[in-house]
C-alpha cells in the first residue's frame, strides 16, 4: 500500500512523505502504553518532500494522457501550490520514485487539495483557493 504522510520524519527538517507500507511493517512506538508489537524503525519513504502539506492522492489508471502515464501517482501539495507526478520503478521487493510537477502555480490562492480520476480518464483537481485561515503554517493570507 502507497499513501502520502504528513510529518513523515524531522531528521534536518519536518518531511511529509511518500511511504510504502508493509503489512506487519510497524514502526516503533509512539505511545507508551501501546499494546502493538514493536518491529525496529520504519522503513524508508520513496520520496521526502519537506514541509509540503500533502492532500489528495490518486493512482492514474487512464489512458487519457498516453501509456507512459498509465499507473502513475498524482499528489497534491497544499503548501508549495502543486500537483505532483510520481512515476514507480520497481526495485527489489519496494519501489524508487521519479516524479515531476504535473502542475504548479506561483498564487498564494492556488492549495490543491484533492485529485481523482474521472470516468473518461481525466483528472478532477479540488481547489480549496485562500479561504484557509487556521491549522496551517501556510495558510495565514486567507481570504474568507
Amino acid at each position: 500500500m502507497l499513501s502520502a504522510c504528513a510529518i513523515f520524519d524531522s531528521f534536518g527538517g519536518r518531511h511529509d512523505a511518500l511511504v510504502h507500507w508493509v503489512r506487519g511493517g510497524l514502526t516503533q512506538k509512539v505511545y507508551a502504553d501501546s499494546r502493538l508489537p514493536e518491529s525496529g524503525y520504519r522503513l524508508p519513504a520513496k520520496s521526502r518532500w519537506g514541509q509540503v502539506a500533502p492532500a489528495g492522492f490518486v493512482r492514474y489508471r487512464g489512458r487519457q494522457f498516453g501509456r507512459e502515464y498509465e499507473n502513475t501517482l498524482f499528489a497534491c501539495q497544499f503548501n508549495t501550490h502543486k500537483l505532483v507526478q510520481a512515476r514507480l520503478k520497481p526495485t527489489g521487493a519496494t519501489f524508487v520514485t521519479e516524479e515531476q510537477d504535473f502542475v504548479a502555480s506561483t498564487s498564494h490562492d492556488f492549495h490543491p487539495a484533492d485529485v481523482m480520476e474521472d470516468a473518461d480518464g481525466s483528472l478532477l483537481l479540488l481547489d480549496t483557493g485562500g479561504w484557509l485561515s487556521w491549522g496551517c503554517p501556510h495558510s495565514k493570507i486567507a481570504k474568507p
